[in-house]
């Protein structure tokens, strides 16, 4: 997923030929981009997966790593307190194909099992937990604000 997302965004073609792996350059200098482009992703997955081991470590029993379906890891958060409420964190670094920079897409999913029974108050707060990360994020970047928003779970 990550070379074949990095090299739809700097012009260079990937071939398979007898077992080898044959990177055509497409563009002038298309293959100093594509390692630029290529470093920052990797530098993104490294720092998702940084923080979402120190978060599990720092709240066992609570948090797991589990593989979303493209293979990509998502933080899944147990509330302690939260009667069948769980959260599935989502970053997946993306590339914007305009300036081939990398930015994280951050998307959060409450969860609750069907036995849950919420006021219409906890319901709401629940709805707005995602629209809220978002917002820490452009105010304190994207670690921060994961920290500082789990931080209030716990």
């Amino acid at each position: 997923m990550l070379t074949s997302q990095v090299m739809q965004c700097t012009g260079i073609t990937l071939l398979e030929q007898n077992g080898s792996q044959i990177l055509i350059v497409e563009v002038d200098n298309a293959l100093l981009r594509f390692f630029q482009v290529y470093t920052a992703f990797a530098l993104s997955c490294e720092e998702r997966d940084r923080l979402f081991h120190g978060l599990q470590a720092k709240h066992a029993g609570y948090m797991d790593i589990v593989s979303s379906e493209n293979d990509v890891p998502v933080l899944e958060i147990r509330i302690p307190s939260g009667n069948g409420v769980t959260f599935k964190l989502h970053w997946i670094p993306d590339i914007l194909k305009t300036t081939n920079e990398v930015h994280p897409r951050v998307h959060l999913q409450c969860t609750m099992t069907e036995d849950t029974t919420l006021s219409q108050e906890d319901s709401q707060l629940l709805e707005s937990i995602p629209e809220q990360l978002h917002l820490l994020i452009k105010e304190l970047g994207t670690e921060s604000a994961i920290r500082a928003a789990i931080s209030k779970l716990f």
